[in-house]
């Protein structure tokens, strides 16, 4: 058995399975990363499985070159499909490398859209070697990608990771901090010079970024927010920056920054002169952090940072400001660092992975949901990430070894002889919890850096696990009295689903990063609760507040809160 959007149709329908239903598995995988949908998705687990057999799949919505490796994958009879993943590795390096298969030489086909989600269009920036994949995002998908690899030159050592990157909107130039003789000043990469040169009057700096003409960079030191020419010269003093938490150079002249751990983005002339606030914070918003201005001048991505949220910066909210309208929209609750990429997307970082959500520029919201893009990029202090995308579609990160580090956790069953039986053993698998009839088991799948991740519920006779959720930013599942359904918290309310993976999540309250912690015997009341930051003489500690809830009669879940209305 396995997750039923991801079966074969020959394991669909009971017959004998063999390896090739690995190779289907791995088509319906690689078709939702380059669609950024959900190929079968139906609403119960026999809807699902029915959709596995007898749905048509569309594999012209894929970029052009991979819908031959699609059609080998995805094909139902066994017998006609690929028959070893190894023969797919060959075809997606032939595919990368611009080589001719003649085993999956294309059709003729009309011009298709670009890529929908820039999977490749990404740089690596390491301490030894600087690495580009140039992705040019206007033209058909059958164009080539470019690799450049050099290195970044004597004298530098590495890369500040207290530091930041940026690259030019052409994608021509990278300014990163590096760090020589145990110093760090900013240095500049251009991609048609061999090597990266100092810039000098840099010192100390961090979090650089370019003007929209490339000539000018912004940076932090000093407790200062300064500017220096690309090519080198003075560094000039613009304004005081208490604690900086990033900024962004507009083409009206002004730079948006935040200039204070914790307060309102800023606006600033880039000749010098005062701040002044650009937004207003929210009652529940400590922070605004990390701006991007948004092409054509119509606003500004950045993260919300809640009180509650604490340093836990997978909890913050990726929003966008509209300068016509002064509107700000939520786009996605649960990440930080938003980046414009050309592809049409917004790429955030979550658990030290990139993903990238499809983004209307004219409208500024979001217009669909996100997919990981990649894993392993490196997190910085503050909410910062090093990653910075440029207009013409390239893109620079430096790579971190964050996941790597995770280790694997082991839920056990403890006997009454005092004898321990593993029951799940995954990396982060935490907060267990019985289902009433004892036959399940829901868990949550966490990353390395934070108590949230997402639901999962293992049959515990014959060891199968359904995921629930796919956002990654759950906490503390419960079971209903029934076993039916499984209660969670999110970042933004208390959710529930139903335990067999069918349906889709439904949310019971708002409510700021609560933890929901036990039903009544007969279903009819929820106790949960939120964590609240307390001050006390000469020390700082949790706090957690407890609340009841009612609900009239399940399985509608109406929830009414002591003396008030019903939700």
């Amino acid at each position: 058995m396995g997750t039923p959007s991801y079966m074969s149709p020959e394991q669909a329908s009971g017959q004998p399975v063999d390896k090739r239903a690995d190779v289907w598995s791995f088509g319906v995988v690689l078709w939702e990363m380059l669609t950024g949908r959900r190929l079968f998705d139906g609403q119960t687990i026999a809807h699902t499985l029915a959709d596995v057999i007898n749905k048509e799949i569309r594999v012209d919505d894929a970029p052009a070159k991979v819908q031959p490796l699609l059609r080998r994958c995805l094909v139902r009879d066994a017998r006609k499909r690929m028959r070893d993943i190894g023969e797919a590795r060959i075809a997606l390096d032939k595919i990368e490398s611009g080589e001719e298969d003649a085993a999956f030489a294309p059709i003729a086909e009309k011009p298709q859209r670009r890529w929908q989600l820039p999977a490749l269009a990404l740089m690596t920036l390491t301490a030894v070697g600087l690495g580009v994949y140039h992705y040019l995002s206007t033209r058909p998908v059958d164009q080539s990608l470019v690799w450049l690899k050099t290195d970044l030159g004597v004298p530098v050592a590495g890369v500040s990771t207290n530091g930041g990157v940026a690259i030019s909107q052409d994608g021509s130039k990278i300014v990163f901090t590096g760090e020589a003789s145990g110093k760090g000043q900013l240095y500049l990469r251009r991609l048609d010079q061999e090597i990266a040169v100092p810039i000098s009057g840099t010192e100390g700096a961090s979090l650089p970024f370019l003007s929209p003409d490339g000539n000018w960079i912004g940076f932090f030191a000093d407790q200062k927010l300064k500017k220096v020419p690309v090519n080198g010269g003075v560094a000039i003093s613009l304004c005081d920056a208490e604690n900086n938490r990033g900024g962004s150079w507009g083409e009206d002249g002004f730079i948006i920054a935040s200039l204070a751990t914790n307060g309102a983005l800023m606006k600033v002339p880039a000749a010098g002169g005062a701040p002044v606030p650009l937004l207003e914070l929210r009652k529940d918003e400590r922070a605004q952090r990390f701006p991007q201005h948004l092409p054509d001048g119509k606003g500004i991505l950045f993260m919300s940072v809640g009180r509650e949220a604490g340093n836990n910066y997978d909890a913050a909210v990726i929003e966008s400001f509209s300068f016509r309208d002064r509107k700000r929209t939520v786009l996605h609750r649960g990440g930080h660092y938003p980046r414009y990429l050309a592809s049409g997307h917004v790429a955030y970082n979550f658990e030290g992975a990139l993903f990238g959500l499809p983004f209307q520029l004219n409208r500024m919201e979001a217009a669909g949901l996100p997919v990981q893009i990649m894993a392993g990029v490196q997190v910085g202090l503050s909410g910062s990430v090093f990653f910075d995308a440029a207009r013409n579609g390239t893109a620079v990160f430096l790579r971190g070894d964050r996941l790597a580090r995770q280790s694997t956790s082991v839920i056990q069953w403890l006997e009454g002889n005092g004898k321990l039986e593993p029951l799940v053993s995954r990396p982060g698998a935490m907060q267990p919890r019985f289902s009433p009839d004892g036959s399940r088991l829901v868990f949550v799948q966490t990353g390395s850096a934070a108590f949230r991740g997402d639901v999962h519920v293992q049959d515990v006779r014959r060891d199968i696990a359904t995921k629930l959720t796919f956002d990654s930013i759950n906490v503390a599942p419960i079971w209903t009295p029934d076993s039916k359904h499984v209660v969670y918290g999110n970042v933004d309310g208390i959710y529930w689903m139903r335990s067999d993976g069918g349906g889709k999540p439904r949310k019971l309250l708002d409510a700021v990063t609560p933890r929901p912690t036990s039903f009544s015997p007969d279903g009819r009341r929820l106790r949960w609760c939120r964590s609240a930051r307390v001050r006390r003489p000469g020390e700082g500690r949790q706090s957690s507040s407890s609340r009841a809830l009612r609900t009239r009669s399940a399985p509608s879940m109406r929830w009414q809160q002591p003396g008030s209305a019903s939700r």
